[in-house]
């Protein structure tokens, strides 16, 4: 199995609590390059999940996340919020945020959402290690925050081949009233430092996806049939579907839904994660 589908480290940048400066400053983080989520409070509280630039963002490949109806955990407000976004775009969110970190929410994820994410800032998420991802952590850019800070992370991430994700609120210079609004020059900086060290900038729902689903194939039951071997494995309630895991062997075909898979000249087979199983024939 590949780690983080061939990068060296991975990282996302998710935004909080509608804030009108997210707005305001995407379009310039779309052009520096990756992929964004945006943790949205369905119900009366910033910018609404009915502007029609939310659904622009989320039209562009970027996740667009339950952050609750009111801005606090309960089942209630995690149902309502994924029928909110379902209602508005066209499908229901994958991942939580939960509101203020609290910890209620990781009991209340499970059945909802495949990933909830809380505040807790510690080192990055790594490869088959025993983050719980119904309450992963991650990192709060401080008031301001300069891109050397972020980029200190990053190599962090690097060295230990990780995932960083951060939980950032308002952008200045802005309108942003929101929790440690931090500085489009720090961010913007660090977005193109980790771009130039060539790291998977990508959202929650993508690389965690990535990495339960390695998570997953890394515990599936094994059945030799002569020289073929075949892979079983199963996954989380409320898993997205069109996710996919890349490999190497040493020699052989994989064949997965009854059908030999392409290698890609970049070094990999992709295997699909919703078949639940792959052969390996001589």
């Amino acid at each position: 199995m590949i780690d983080w589908a061939g990068f060296p480290a991975a990282v996302t940048y998710s935004f909080d609590d509608n804030d009108g400066s997210q707005l305001t400053y995407y379009e310039q983080m779309k052009a520096i390059g990756g992929r964004y989520t945006f943790f949205l409070v369905t119900q009366n509280f910033g910018v609404a999940i009915s502007d029609a630039r939310w659904k622009a963002i989320y039209e562009d490949g970027n996740e667009i996340g339950n952050h609750t109806t009111n801005h606090s955990c309960g089942t209630s407000n995690i149902d309502g919020a994924n029928t909110a976004i379902q209602t508005t775009f066209g499908r229901a969110p994958s991942t939580l945020a939960a509101p203020n970190g609290d910890t209620s929410c990781t009991g209340q994820a499970p059945g909802r959402v495949f990933l909830n994410r809380g505040v807790t800032p510690e080192s990055p998420v790594k490869p088959n290690d025993n983050s719980n991802p119904y309450q992963l952590n991650c990192y709060i850019p401080a008031t301001g925050q300069a891109a050397s800070a972020y980029n200190s992370n990053i190599d962090s991430a690097l060295s230990q081949k990780g995932w960083v994700i951060y939980v950032i609120h308002g952008i200045n210079p802005g309108t942003s009233h929101t929790f440690q609004p931090v500085s489009w020059d720090g961010l913007k900086g660090a977005i193109e430092y980790a771009k130039s060290k060539n790291v998977w900038i990508d959202t929650l729902e993508n690389i965690g996806a990535y990495w339960l689903g390695q998570k997953e194939f890394a515990k599936a039951m094994t059945q030799t049939n002569g020289a073929s071997k075949t892979w079983t494995w199963t996954l989380p309630d409320k898993f997205p579907t069109g996710k996919y895991l890349r490999v190497k062997v040493d020699g052989g075909t994989l064949i997965q839904d009854g059908k030999p898979l392409t290698w890609d000249p970049h070094g990999y087979y992709e295997i699909s994660l919703d078949e639940k199983s792959v052969t390996l024939e001589p």
